[in-house]
């Protein structure tokens, strides 16, 4: 029997803050949410998709410390389905993404990230140096 292909990538934002756990090694959780569209009458509209994602190891540690909710991320691995049953002893079923690898793409404004920071404006085109460097000799190459 041949392997299939099992790899999938989204972006998306975290829905909740960051779940480390384990006793024998470190377990990130995290809920991330992404948007889908649907053809309704009056045009499309965005539908939200919410799935759960697992990372490991030093993965799951250093992630902890730095993702919180409403970060975007990028999200890439596997798509795993297994079965569980509650506390109250019914039996359930799930999807979750088992991370390859998580990026951190953007944080929120207010929090902060480069996109919260003031922005930097562009000089006027009059205030700008528009004269060409000085010429080098040999003397000024290091090498």
């Amino acid at each position: 029997m041949g392997a299939d292909i099992n790899s999938i990538t989204l972006t998306g934002r975290l829905t909740r803050d960051p779940e480390l756990r384990g006793a024998n090694g470190s377990v990130l959780s995290i809920r991330l949410a992404y948007s889908t569209s649907k053809k309704t009458d009056d045009g499309w509209e965005d539908v939200p998709n919410y799935v759960d994602v697992v990372a490991f190891g030093r993965t799951a540690d250093a992630l902890s410390k730095i993702l919180e909710r409403g970060d975007q991320v990028v999200v890439s691995g596997r798509l795993v389905w297994r079965e569980f049953e509650t506390k109250a002893g019914e039996k359930r079923q799930t999807y979750e993404i088992v991370s390859d690898r998580i990026l951190l793409t953007a944080k929120p404004r207010g929090k902060g990230s480069p996109a919260s920071s003031p922005a930097v404006e562009e000089p006027k085109t009059d205030e700008r140096d528009t004269s060409l460097p000085p010429a080098l000799d040999d003397a000024d190459i290091p090498f």
